[in-house]
């Protein structure tokens, strides 16, 4: 699984002395909605588990982005994505969330971003959003990081070996990528097209989004085996 944040070390180095950009600048505001949210909630309430990451506790997930800060400001990228989060998790097991989310101000990441690294910012809000599912907070995205989000998510799913031509359209806002053979459009949210790209959507709540595709979207999203879809449906309030 080690794809995910998929950039040599020399190379991520390079992308990271960049002046901070749009990406940036969406981290910096995804972290502080989650800490504002963190800082605000009993410790007692972050140790319950987070339904849509069942293997962590709301504390674990912050963990983990704490450690994604850490580790990728020091260089430290993952070989192994599920031994990469895991060691994160541990390490700070001893601190609460409260000094977690204080912890992770003392690591400029967003500072470091850029496209090629996008894949930070999309693994930091699918988690900010799984906590707001947990605490059953409703999630308020702002429409650049959604657009931003949207053309990652999109070039994963129009890769070229998908063999696609694919048209988002999305909030009023049109992505397109792909020369391939199977023409595929979508028309949703930029909210439920993240959520559902990232397995945070039930199999039947992803088919019923409107598609006009003639091959099988489950399979395309699904099948690097990083992500698979919700075995229940999921309900989130988004404001």
């Amino acid at each position: 699984m080690a794809h995910l944040f998929s950039c040599d070390v020399d190379t991520c180095r390079r992308f990271m002395v960049q002046p901070m950009n749009e990406y940036g600048i969406a981290w910096n505001a995804s972290r502080q909605r989650v800490s504002d949210l963190i800082a605000e909630t009993p410790l007692l309430k972050l140790e319950q588990v987070a339904p849509l990451t069942p293997e962590w506790r709301v504390r674990d997930i912050v963990a983990h982005l704490v450690g994604v800060a850490q580790d990728v400001s020091s260089g430290n990228f993952p070989q192994d994505f599920d031994a990469w989060t895991s060691a994160q998790v541990e390490r700070l097991r001893t601190a609460d969330a409260h000094e977690l989310i204080r912890q992770w101000h003392e690591f400029p990441l967003g500072e470091m971003l850029s496209e090629p690294l996008a894949i930070a910012l999309f693994d930091q809000v699918t988690h900010e959003a799984d906590i707001y599912h947990a605490l059953g907070t409703p999630v308020h995205l702002d429409p650049i990081t959604l657009a931003l989000l949207s053309k990652f998510t999109l070039n994963r799913f129009g890769a070229l070996e998908n063999d696609l031509h694919v048209t988002l359209h999305l909030d009023g806002q049109e992505f397109v990528t792909g020369t391939g053979g199977h023409n595929v459009t979508l028309s949703a949210t930029a909210f439920e097209w993240f959520r559902a790209s990232s397995g945070r959507r039930s199999v039947r709540q992803i088919q019923v989004m409107k598609w006009r595709s003639d091959v099988d979207v489950i399979e395309i999203l699904f099948k690097s085996g990083f992500f698979t879809p919700s075995k229940l449906d999921v309900v989130e309030i988004a404001r």
